[in-house]
């Protein structure tokens, strides 16, 4: 699996990095997460404010799991704990942006088709189904679980 650069990381729009050495990680994170409970060692969490969560509650535990940095809203970082202190926060106008467009900078790196299902219902089974057949004749990704 390709991981996700600092580089890349730098390229999503007026991210600002509040810690200033990163050369530590010139190799890249492991994985990037939205969700606290799943997240694991080396990943970089993206704090979204949901409907009935909001990631930024969660930056304690995350670090705590062993997250390399977390990408956080501008607006809370004047509510952080005095526990996140030194830690790798990144800031961006807007979490879910940010998480699309890092997204679309990586998936740039690769010579590949993608295919979105939306919709309001059958996503998952069409999903499913679409793997099913694809994947019979084509090296083939998914999405795991459900993440509405």
């Amino acid at each position: 699996m390709s991981k996700i650069t600092i580089d890349e990381l730098k390229k999503i729009k007026n991210i600002e990095f509040l810690k200033k050495d990163y050369s530590e990680n010139r190799a890249g994170f492991e994985g990037v997460s939205i969700d606290s409970r799943t997240i694991k060692k080396d990943e970089l969490f993206f704090a979204i404010k949901g409907e009935r969560f909001n990631g930024h509650s969660f930056l304690e535990e995350v670090f705590d799991k062993g997250a390399y940095g977390a990408v956080i809203e501008k607006k809370y970082e004047k509510k952080l704990s005095k526990n996140l202190e030194g830690r790798r926060l990144f800031l961006v106008d807007d979490t879910i942006k940010a998480f699309q467009e890092l997204a679309n900078i990586h998936r740039k790196k690769f010579k590949t088709s993608v295919i979105a299902i939306t919709g309001t219902n059958g996503k998952t089974t069409t999903k499913e189904m679409a793997f099913s057949v694809l994947s019979k004749k084509y090296n083939t990704l998914k999405n795991r679980g459900n993440l509405n």
